[in-house]
């Protein structure tokens, strides 16, 4: 009996040590899981940035460039360091800052912009609307001060590193506008990609000539034009491409073949429009690659002299308008006795 006790109380012992081993496994294990979410979950935050511009506080979104292997083909004729196991430092080999349309900053541009990360872009990205206490509309695209832009300019050309402009639809008016200010004094490494732009004045008649923003003849940087194919837009812009060489812009234009206004965000997107909302960043490293000769110049503009002033109509907005039509009219109705 005695040596029955002896036994049984080892064999409780060995369970005891074992639940114990097994508990510390399992904690060490839920331990790590949460170092590994914790670590997954902060490399898919983006990075923020804070610029302080006449008083206001700037949020900027980044979303850092990726190592890449080695073998990458790289926008620049310089690969970077090698560090061990073939990967190349995270120093973005460019920069693209996304200016905000009246659609506002789109998750699709973000999802663009995870992808142009795994060939060493990095992307900037800015929600003017929300500091103005706007929705993002045609209308609230004019309220977006120029200076804003011009210190999102400033602040991404401190290092050196290549940047490009990506401005969609109507974000192509902030564009123009930011640069007719920047590029005041000379510079250089800047290009420009508009997709779709709207850079009128007023909507065209069909048949009449184009007005467009006056900074439009004001600029000298190396731009492309990613023009959908059955856009309205499609055929005056051999027009606005000469309209932006005049002050020495090197313009390229890609047509964007089958595919409507908004294709890589429509919700009714077709086949083909969803086929190359998946090749986007290919069509936009193609972009760049082909401005690089263009970027070693300084560049700059002069200020707009006896300009033409051409009134602008008020934006379509989704706000209550005011009744334009004539007021005060006698009522008569009609008497069907």
């Amino acid at each position: 009996m005695f040596a029955f006790n002896v036994e049984r109380r080892r064999l409780k012992n060995i369970s005891i040590q074992g639940f114990q081993i097994m508990r510390s496994g399992i904690f060490l294990g839920v331990i790590l899981v949460l170092m590994i979410s914790t670590q997954a979950f902060s490399a898919s935050l983006p990075l923020l940035k804070a610029l302080t511009v006449e008083g206001e506080v700037l949020s900027v979104q980044v979303i850092p460039s990726e190592r890449m292997d080695s073998s990458e083909v790289y926008l620049g004729s310089e690969k970077g360091k090698v560090l061990p196991g073939g990967d190349v430092s995270v120093k973005p080999r460019a920069r693209i800052l996304w200016l905000a349309s009246e659609y506002g900053v789109l998750p699709q541009e973000k999802q663009l912009a995870s992808v142009l990360a795994k060939s060493g872009i990095e992307s900037w990205f800015m929600d003017p609307y929300e500091l103005l206490f706007l929705s993002p509309t045609s209308s609230a695209v004019d309220q977006v001060p120029e200076a804003w832009t011009v210190a999102l300019l400033q602040a991404a050309q401190t290092d050196g590193i290549p940047l490009w402009i990506v401005a969609p639809n109507k974000a192509a008016q902030t564009a123009i506008r930011g640069l007719s200010n920047y590029l005041s004094t000379p510079k250089q490494n800047l290009g420009v990609i508009l997709i779709n732009p709207n850079l009128y004045l007023n909507t065209p008649v069909p048949g009449e000539a184009a007005h467009y923003w006056p900074s439009v003849l004001n600029t000298n940087v190396p731009l492309s034009i990613l023009q959908s194919e059955l856009s309205p837009w499609r055929w005056r812009v051999i027009t606005l491409a000469e309209q932006l060489a005049v002050s020495g812009s090197d313009v390229f234009i890609h047509l964007l073949p089958k595919v409507r206004d908004r294709f890589y965000f429509r919700e009714d997107a077709m086949p083909i429009e969803a086929h190359l909302a998946e090749s986007l960043s290919q069509t936009v490293i193609q972009a760049m690659k082909l401005q690089l000769p263009y970027l070693s110049s300084a560049r700059k503009v002069s200020p707009v002299v006896n300009q033409v002033k051409t009134e602008v109509k008020e934006t379509r907005s989704t706000a209550l308008q005011t009744y334009q039509g004539e007021q005060g009219l006698s009522l008569s109705l009609l008497d069907l006795q």
